[in-house]
């Protein structure tokens, strides 16, 4: 009986394994490595349909094939600059963000002016400076409407 404890003990580390630690990270990361996850599916399906390697991937990037590997198992928290990088790259998009309603008002709002300005006395319409971005962004707004 003594032999079977002195090889259990033998078998047994005294080092704690940490296991608490890492579900607890896993918990706490869970949103971002989902959407990591999803977004690394996303483009490993497009690098397979285009044939593109992770070599390629990572020379047009300008990072090493270790670091689009991490990004392929769904492992990497990447910015929004890296995920541009990636965006870029492959010619595809990944994320996509909604403009607000307040953003909207602004641009209808600004739409609003030029028409406004547009259709007012010619000594109006000369001092417009057509280059200006708000302009340019009513312009915009206004072909989006039509």
């Amino acid at each position: 009986m003594k032999a079977n404890t002195e090889k259990f003990d033998a078998l047994v580390s005294n080092k704690t394994s940490g296991w608490h630690k890492d579900a607890n990270e896993r918990i706490a990361n869970k949103a971002w490595q989902d959407k990591a996850f999803d977004i690394a599916l996303k483009v490993i399906r497009h690098m397979r349909s285009n044939k593109v390697s992770q070599v390629t991937l990572a020379k047009d990037m300008g990072v090493t094939p270790q670091y689009i590997n991490k990004i392929l198992q769904g492992k990497e928290n990447m910015t929004l600059e890296t995920i541009c990088r990636i965006e870029s790259a492959l010619g595809i998009n990944l994320i996509e963000v909604a403009y607000s309603s307040t953003e909207t008002y602004e641009f209808e709002v600004k739409n609003s002016i030029f028409i406004n300005l547009l259709s007012a006395k010619s000594v109006v319409k000369e001092s417009i400076n057509w280059n200006s971005t708000d302009y340019q962004q009513a312009v915009y707004c206004q072909q989006k409407v039509a």
